[in-house]
């Protein structure tokens, strides 16, 4: 008591106008509702709390706490006695120590990380701000806290300002910290691509060593900013470091080589076989789902390209095929597959073969959608509706598909019946796509008409597609559009260019950066045949006038 007596003595003698409130709200402190003196329990109790007022009184300086009123002053040491101080008893002395500065920081901490396990980051933000303006700095684990929530959100912008107020405070960042960043990065996307190579210079020029959880963080950060290669080498470099690899990382890499438009899938060969050599991880139903990503997007080199091998008793037999028009074609099926690229599923041995078709379109074939569920059962893996969306558009025989997932007791859902219909739209199948989109009640969905567009490869189905739109009562956007532009530029098809040049004028539908790189590409690049050259002079002329009043700019 008389050590607190002590203390508001000098905090008045420093505090020219706020120290008579500080000093009286003291007292009441030191004092029960009826002005007698607090037993020694509760009087210990509200000395650790006296000697954390005085301690943050006397961090500030006169010229920032003169003027501050007796009303703010009262009110401000009142938020701190309801913090800290209990029911008249002992328990908050034994529960948080005799530290009062680390039950308040404590106390902020605690409360920041609930706001962010409930996504609520502007109100963690805000306890932050008031925890520093309070004279209570946190540490790093409280940076720690809210860098993750950012990152959880992909605000990597927000992130960053905290780590680097966090370096200017002189604390040292954790693997933590630095797993925290590299999510913010990964959840980014491609655009947080700068931010990383901030952050890998970083960790370079601290000389920091990466744990287990923050070397899957950085490489799904670099997986999802598009540096393939740095992901592998990074990999390659973790036995190095003593770091067994688990099933985030394996996944991890399947996901970064789905994006690697050259060696994308051969690399994710190389990681399925050393996924089976590892004795504590086995590939499980996400790792699958991976898979079929890589088949349906990644690069293929021609190391693992072949000529698709004839049938049975065909001979010299050309085989046969589709009637295909020169300009333009109307789709692939089966029998246009020129190449073949066969994955190996170990331990179980089975020979995935993925046909590629001559115009860059991939299937399954029967046998071997079937064999890669039966691999799954093999493994004791059941598959989810995730795994049937991206069969479904491998799968050239939709029927087994339908069949399989109704034995595995997987009601199909919006995203699937979407990916059939881009399926049968992309082998020309438009009769067919339009069946599932009537017969689910699809025709008021905008992403079931851009599938359905990516069929529409002549001019005569793309306009007959807006037709239909209009029809159902949708009016068609900018990506609708920019799927049938991007049909009619790949295949030179100038008369279908002008013509949707004109439907966008009519609808008034601004193009995005993506259909006027589309156009500029087409109107730039004149066609070397003579006949296609007056189509393409005609397109150019109608396409300067058109830019001129439906640009963004």
């Amino acid at each position: 008591f008389q050590a607190s007596m002590q203390h508001m003595c000098e905090a008045g003698r420093t505090l020219r106008y706020a120290g008579g409130s500080v000093v009286r709200h003291a007292l009441s402190l030191l004092s029960g509702s009826n002005g007698a003196p607090l037993r020694a329990s509760a009087c210990s109790q509200r000395h650790a709390v006296l000697q954390l007022t005085f301690a943050r009184c006397l961090r500030k300086s006169s010229s920032q706490i003169t003027g501050e009123s007796d009303e703010l002053a009262d009110s401000n040491l009142r938020k701190m006695d309801e913090i800290f101080s209990g029911d008249g008893s002992d328990r908050g002395v034994k529960k948080w120590g005799k530290d009062p500065w680390k039950v308040k920081r404590q106390h902020y901490t605690r409360h920041v990380l609930n706001l962010t396990k409930k996504d609520k980051l502007a109100e963690a933000a805000e306890v932050f701000e008031h925890m520093t303006n309070a004279g209570v700095y946190p540490d790093t684990a409280a940076y720690n806290i809210l860098i993750a929530g950012y990152g959880r959100s992909g605000k990597i912008k927000e992130a960053f300002h905290l780590f680097n107020e966090m370096k200017k405070r002189a604390l040292e960042p954790s693997n933590h910290t630095y797993s925290s960043l590299l999510n913010a990065c990964s959840n980014a996307g491609p655009p947080a691509k700068e931010y990383l190579l901030k952050i890998q210079e970083e960790m370079e020029r601290r000389n920091v060593t990466l744990n287990g959880i923050a070397t899957n963080a950085h490489l799904s950060a670099m997986a999802s900013c598009r540096l393939h290669e740095e992901a592998f080498e990074t990999y390659e470099k973790m036995s190095s470091q003593r770091l067994n690899p688990d099933l985030q990382t394996f996944g991890t890499l399947l996901q970064a080589a789905s994006k690697d438009e050259r060696n994308g899938l051969e690399r994710a060969q190389r990681v399925w076989l050393d996924l089976a050599t590892q004795d504590d991880v086995a590939p499980d139903t996400l790792c699958y789902n991976q898979l079929l990503l890589c088949m349906r997007e990644a690069g293929i080199p021609s190391s693992m390209r072949k000529p698709l091998p004839k049938a049975k008793g065909e001979g010299e037999k050309e085989p046969r095929t589709r009637k295909v028009v020169s300009s333009p074609p109307r789709g692939v099926l089966a029998a246009n597959a020129k190449e073949v690229a066969t994955f190996v599923l170990p331990p179980s041995g089975h020979e995935i073969r993925l046909c590629l078709g001559r115009w860059g379109e991939r299937w399954l074939t029967r046998e071997d959608s079937l064999g890669l569920l039966e691999a799954m059962k093999k493994a004791s893996l059941s598959p989810d509706v995730v795994t049937f969306n991206l069969l479904i558009g491998l799968a050239l025989d939709t029927e087994c598909v339908l069949k399989a997932m109704e034995e595995a007791n997987i009601p199909p859902d919006r995203k699937f019946w979407i990916a059939t219909i881009r399926s049968l739209a992309l082998r020309g199948d438009l009769k067919g796509a339009r069946a599932i989109l009537e017969k689910w009640e699809l025709r008021s969905d905008q992403q079931a008409y851009q599938a359905l567009a990516m069929g529409c490869v002549s001019m005569e189905d793309g306009l007959k597609l807006v037709e239909e739109m209009e029809t159902s009562g949708i009016r068609p956007n900018e990506f609708v559009i920019g799927t049938l532009v991007g049909n009619a530029a790949k295949h030179r098809a100038f008369e279908y260019l002008t013509s949707l040049l004109k439907v966008m004028k009519h609808k008034e539908i601004i193009p995005n950066a993506t259909i006027l790189q589309m156009l500029e590409r087409a109107a730039d690049n004149p066609p070397a045949s003579p006949w296609q050259l007056k189509r393409h002079q005609g397109f150019k002329g109608y396409y300067t006038i058109w830019k001129t009043t439906m640009s963004p700019e």
